[in-house]
């Protein structure tokens, strides 16, 4: 396995009372830091969502409101949780589009931010498998791993230790890793076409980035920016739009040598 580290990398995992990453609370929070040494450190903890769990989720977690009645709410545990973030890559099953949106949320409503870097890589196993096999992570952590996790899916502990088995056996089994083995370079190729997790951005045929969604869709990031820098402008301001943060770098990137245009503040 060939894996260069350049920061920390953690493989987390939650578990809360929906499926919306903008509405629901986290209940349960597992994760595995690795750092680039090489050097594994785990940590797991209940959190008291405030609000009542779902009876469905009870049954799919084994956790009640019982359970974490008196368990420290996100606001108690946002500082702990954020120097955990800080400075790293992260990764889990279907991450990109669950757990680290919902994740920024809560950070946002315990009035923090999400952790920088900016530009940190999401490394997402279930993109890797979508790719090359399109299955679940029960079926991943069998398939990869000869694990079953019939018994504990759904619990965060689980999950986060079988998603990180799942992505070193995929280095193992697929081509993905023979450049540098950079987190970004893995998830680039598993990506592709799109340019970020949130895919609004992606490669045309001639390898320009483009728009994927909106009015805009498949223009050209560099004209639109001529032609409409307010729409840029809403792109890039956190406060307004809940894109991932790797969307907003990925379109100052790839605007940096463009000349600038009043108002889009594609440097800051």
């Amino acid at each position: 396995m060939n894996l260069n580290l350049t920061r920390p990398l953690v493989f987390f995992d939650l578990e809360a009372t929906g499926t919306d990453p903008k509405e629901a609370r986290i209940i349960q929070i597992a994760a595995i830091r690795i750092s680039p040494d090489g050097e594994q450190r785990s940590f797991s903890m209940l959190i008291n969502p405030t609000v009542a769990i779902p009876q469905v989720v009870c049954e799919l977690t084994g956790l009640s409101d019982e359970m974490v009645a008196d368990k420290p709410t996100f606001r108690d545990v946002a500082d702990q949780l954020y120097l955990a973030f800080e400075g790293c890559d992260v990764g889990g099953y279907h991450a990109a589009g669950y757990d680290v949106p919902l994740l920024t949320n809560e950070f946002k409503r315990a009035g923090r931010s999400m952790p920088p870097p900016e530009d940190r890589v999401v490394v997402d196993p279930c993109a890797i498998a979508l790719k090359h096999e399109k299955r679940d992570l029960t079926w991943a952590a069998r398939f990869y791993c000869d694990i079953d996790l019939d018994e504990h899916a759904h619990q965060a502990e689980a999950d986060a230790s079988a998603a990180l088995g799942v992505f070193f056996a995929q280095l193992n089994r697929y081509p993905i890793n023979e450049g540098d083995g950079t987190l970004a370079e893995i998830m680039r190729d598993a990506m592709w076409p799109y340019v970020d997790v949130g895919r609004r951005l992606k490669y045309d045929e001639e390898g320009e980035v483009i728009l994927a969604f909106s009015k805009h869709q498949g223009r050209r990031l560099r004209d639109v920016w001529f032609s409409d820098a307010g729409f840029i402008d809403w792109m890039l301001d956190p406060t307004k739009t809940d894109f991932p943060d790797d969307t907003r770098a990925a379109i100052r990137h790839h605007l940096r040598d463009v000349r600038p245009t009043a108002g889009v503040a594609v440097n800051a």
